[in-house]
């Protein structure tokens, strides 16, 4: 069994290559400069927590974020649903360890991650399908330790195949998890004014 996530994710990947993973309205220039932008973030806000842990970069697509997670980590791990994403993360950064998953379960052993780190990939999953996530993310991440999620709150806006979520939402649905830093991020993409992302750092008590 599959997600429903991966026809659509084949699809993109299929017309938009590594760009798949940002905007679509980006040219080259604007998402290098995005993929930039969000290297600095990862640097400030995420890499204390993540110094010398083992960590899973969930929905890895083609690596774009794990050399910035890489500055920090002992060990990264990337997994995504799309095999071509992962044979280019291979590529883009070869110090990654990457493996394919279903969309559904995470294929690895129980408590074996100390932190979890997920870019834009939750407000892509179904309603009927975020549960089962969650508890695999909970299944695989030791305790005490730190999942990091960043993902579109906007409450207005539709898009297709985004699921919006507030971040009492996110609270609600990591029962197990307790949030320690909560920032929020307005037109991040430069792009459109009207989008918030919210950064959510927890604890998994």
């Amino acid at each position: 069994m599959v997600s429903k996530c991966w026809g659509y994710w084949e699809e993109r990947y299929l017309r938009y290559k590594k760009m798949t993973v940002g905007n679509i309205k980006f040219n080259l220039s604007q998402f290098e400069k995005i993929t930039e932008k969000t290297g600095s973030v990862i640097r400030e806000k995420v890499c204390p927590y993540i110094f010398e842990k083992i960590v899973l970069d969930f929905g890895c697509g083609f690596g774009r974020n794990v050399p910035y997670l890489l500055e920090s980590a002992l060990i990264v791990y990337g997994i995504d649903i799309n095999k071509w994403a992962l044979k280019q993360a291979e590529i883009y950064e070869p110090r990654g360890i990457y493996q394919h998953y279903n969309g559904l379960s995470i294929p690895f052993k129980d408590n074996f991650f100390e932190a979890i780190f997920s870019w834009t990939v939750l407000q892509h999953i179904p309603n009927e399908e975020i549960e089962i996530i969650i508890k695999e993310i909970d299944r695989v991440l030791t305790n005490k330790g730190t999942l990091i999620i960043y993902e579109n709150i906007t409450p207005i806006i539709n898009k297709e195949h985004i699921f919006f979520r507030s971040i009492e939402e996110y609270c609600n649905l990591f029962k197990n998890f307790k949030a320690i830093n909560l920032e929020i991020y307005k037109n991040f993409d430069e792009i459109d004014d009207n989008e918030i992302h919210a950064l959510m750092i927890f604890e998994k008590e």
